[in-house]
């Protein structure tokens, strides 16, 4: 075509633009009226954003290779690509249950615009784009009303009018600040009105100058003189107006704090001329920015006949227009161009600099003729509307399941057994069917011949870490691998690390598996997994049920995700290597339970549980209600009304969590009567010495916020009427009620 590269955007734009529909092209062109000429990637941008939009009104999704593929990073440079596919789903209607979307339906459509806005919200659907699934604060859509503008659906946009019942009151303010309150007998309004003063306007350097394009003709401009700035700028129509050449490095441009301003779209050079002149030419490097400030200066007015300024000739002649800035420049260029003259101006009047394009105005200027701005707000809400906002703000959102949920609980039911001893058997719910790894062997050789020179410096260490992997092995959790190769592939060996606590009554070395190591392919085996929801019942909800009753009772479920065997089939992705003496050679075993440290654990040992619930529910009515109800992870708090109920309650979790091969220890009550009949190493030697006669008191689980809470017993502190703080008296509410009262 003979015409340089760099200005095929508006080509490209054109020829885009002519292809679309007379509507799309209108909004478009609507969107971008403040720019002379719109980008060819605000086009793209725009297309992409409408078919988004589109896609989610319309019911469906969107799936790109890209996003849904994990691939491995590569430090050689490889040909990539992405492919995109739309696939449709079956839409029902949340109105009327047909196969189409909301904004279709007739009889939604049929309702009046009050009447659809609180069906919408009786449907719990988002306001913005009629879909279920988030909140209007998480709409992930641009879309805007377009009556409006607000952010809700057009569809729900209304009038709002005053209802004739309710009460006003008028605020009236002036620029003093003097606010006066008069109650009014017929509408609830809340009117407000304002005088603000007319502020100065602050003219800057503005310059009229030409610049040559690449075929050597002038092409007006307006720039901006910048003694503060230490780059020179030029926005990018008016670079592609040029047809400039640019280089691509990007950058960022900082304002002040140094808070980033803009993003710079690369480089250029170019020459800038005075106006009607070919004597001067001044060669510029500048920096091209998409846009350099709004219109300058921000509002017109009208001009004096100021005496200083009379029989000089103006930079700008039309500096009291507000007009869009092409280029600005800097410090360095800026002094180059000043010449001999200042004109000083008397109060409300700029000053005037010479420079070699003529004379500059700069500072405050006073308006001809003073106008205040008068504004009038009128709020129409009644008193019984905003306390109902207020509930809606603060209301817990309700739980919607991701598709990554509900695909985690179908394969949880299809997969999920119990075998001849009552034990759950339960597959890991895999994003793809069977991932494949490479080089987890040998990461994990190094990572346990790291272990073993901490155990020659640690002999305690080393004796609890061999503890905790003979216990193991003699409970089955781990087997000897008897063939071990291959051992890439659809096989993925674990790291593993001690983690010592100091305080734990059972256990003070834990091996944490880590399921997060990534293998030469980039991939580890918790980025493969589905997490699956999260089950566990809300803390505070579990503290309040757990405090209505008079006699508490406590209990933790032992080496609860040990107790759940995993999948045959699946158990070769969680092997490790080990060797009880570094004379001995090295081994590789799998583990054959759910794993700590895996991402999808907590979920199918929870799973397990309120499974377990389910099925006995009839059998064991008050074990099930606890499992559902008053489970966190695994330690179960409950609060009963009796003795009696507490040792029933206590005789049917041990039955029904023995069925499964779960058990029940570290007891503990606030009435011992209701351990009657347990040995001694089941309960929680630390919480059965009670002190009544000082009345007691019970705190179970203290918070701390740097870390998950805890289950321990102690007196509660005495309240504190000068430190009082509503942490404070929450928990001196929640915890420090005595017992039995």
């Amino acid at each position: 075509m003979r015409f340089p590269t760099e200005s095929w955007d508006f080509i490209l734009l054109n020829t885009l633009l002519d292809k679309l529909t007379p509507s799309l092209r209108e909004k478009f062109e609507s969107e971008h009226r403040k720019e002379e000429i719109p980008k060819y990637e605000q086009l793209e941008d725009f297309l992409l954003e409408y078919v988004q939009v589109f896609t989610s009104m319309s019911g469906g999704e969107a799936t790109t290779g890209r996003a849904a593929s994990r691939g491995a990073k590569s430090t050689d440079p490889k040909p990539s690509s992405a492919v995109s596919s739309f696939v449709t789903k079956a839409v029902s209607c949340a109105v009327c249950k047909d196969s189409h979307a909301i904004a279709k339906c007739p009889d939604f459509l049929k309702l009046s615009a009050d009447r659809r806005h609180s069906k919408a919200r009786e449907l719990k659907l988002c306001l913005n784009c009629l879909r279920a699934g988030h909140r209007l604060a998480d709409c992930p859509s641009h879309w805007t009303c377009r009556a409006c503008n607000a952010k809700h659906h057009s569809l729900l946009h209304f009038d709002r009018s005053p209802s004739s019942s309710e009460t006003s009151v008028s605020v009236v303010s002036d620029a003093s600040g003097a606010a006066s309150v008069v109650p009014g007998a017929a509408n609830s309004s809340v009117a407000l009105t304002s005088i603000a003063r007319s502020a100065p306007i602050i003219l800057l350097s503005t310059v009229r100058a030409e610049i040559l394009d690449v075929h050597r003709n002038p092409l007006p401009v307006r720039v901006l003189l910048d003694c503060a700035s230490q780059s020179n700028f030029i926005t990018e129509s008016c670079a592609q107006r040029g047809g400039f050449s640019r280089t691509y490095n990007r950058g960022v441009v900082l304002a002040v704090g140094d808070s980033k301003a803009a993003t710079t779209r690369g480089g250029t050079s170019f020459v800038l001329r005075v106006r009607d002149r070919d004597d001067v030419h001044i060669p510029i490097a500048a920096t091209i920015l998409s846009s350099i400030s709004s219109q300058l200066p921000n509002c017109d007015f009208e001009t004096k006949s100021w005496g200083h300024l009379e029989g000089l000739t103006l930079a700008d002649p039309e500096y009291h227009v507000p007009g869009s800035i092409d280029i600005l420049l800097g410090a360095e260029i800026f002094v180059s161009l000043l010449r001999e003259g200042h004109r000083k101006g008397g109060e409300g009047e700029p000053d005037a600099f010479n420079t070699v394009f003529g004379w500059v105005l700069i500072g405050a200027v006073s308006p001809s003729t003073p106008s205040p701005t008068y504004s009038f707000v009128t709020v129409l809400e009644s008193i019984d509307a905003t306390l109902n906002k207020f509930w809606q703000v603060e209301d817990v959102p309700n739980r919607v399941a991701s598709g990554e949920d509900e695909r985690c609980e179908r394969l949880f039911a299809l997969t999920t057994q119990r075998d001849a001893s009552g034990r759950f058997v339960v597959s890991y719910p895999f994003e793809r069917e069977t991932p494949c790894f490479s080089d987890s062997r040998m990461i994990a050789i190094r990572r346990l011949r790291s272990l073993e020179r901490r155990f020659r410096l640690d002999d305690e260490f080393r004796s609890n870490y061999h503890e905790f992997m003979r216990d193991y092995l003699v409970q089955g959790h781990m087997e000897l691998v008897g063939q071990p190769f291959p051992v890439d592939g659809r096989v993925h060996y674990l790291p593993h690390h001690g983690v010592v606590k100091l305080d734990s009554a059972t256990t003070k070395l834990r091996v944490v598996f880590d399921a997060s190591s990534k293998c030469s392919n980039g991939l580890s085996l918790n980025e493969t997994l589905l997490s699956g929801p999260k089950l566990q019942q809300d803390i505070v909800g579990i503290l309040l049920k757990f405090r209505v009753g008079k006699v508490a009772l406590i209990a933790d479920v032992k080496q609860m995700f040990r107790q759940i065997w995993i999948n045959p089939a699946q158990r070769d992705y969680q092997r490790i290597v080990w060797r009880f003496s570094e004379s001995d050679p090295i081994a590789d075993y799998r583990l054959t339970t759910v794993t700590f440290g895996v991402a999808s654990a907590p979920y199918l040992a929870i799973r397990c549980l309120l499974q377990l619930a389910e099925e006995g529910k009839d059998t064991h009515p008050l074990a099930a209600a606890a499992l559902q109800s008053s489970l966190y992870v695994d330690d179960l708090v409950v609060g009963v009304s009796s003795i009696e109920e507490a040792q029933g309650l206590r005789q049917q979790l041990q039955s029904l969590l023995l069925s499964a091969g779960f058990e029940l220890r570290k007891w503990a009550s606030s009435h011992p009567a209701a351990l009657s009949g347990l040995d001694a190493d089941q309960c929680s030697s630390s919480m059965l010495s009670f002190d009544h006669a000082d009345g007691q008191f019970l705190k179970i689980w203290a918070f701390d916020g740097t870390r998950a809470p805890t289950v321990l017993a102690s007196k509660s502190a005495c309240w504190d009427a000068a430190a009082r703080s509503v942490r404070s008296c929450r928990n001196w509410l929640v915890f420090s009620i005595p017992w039995g009262s």
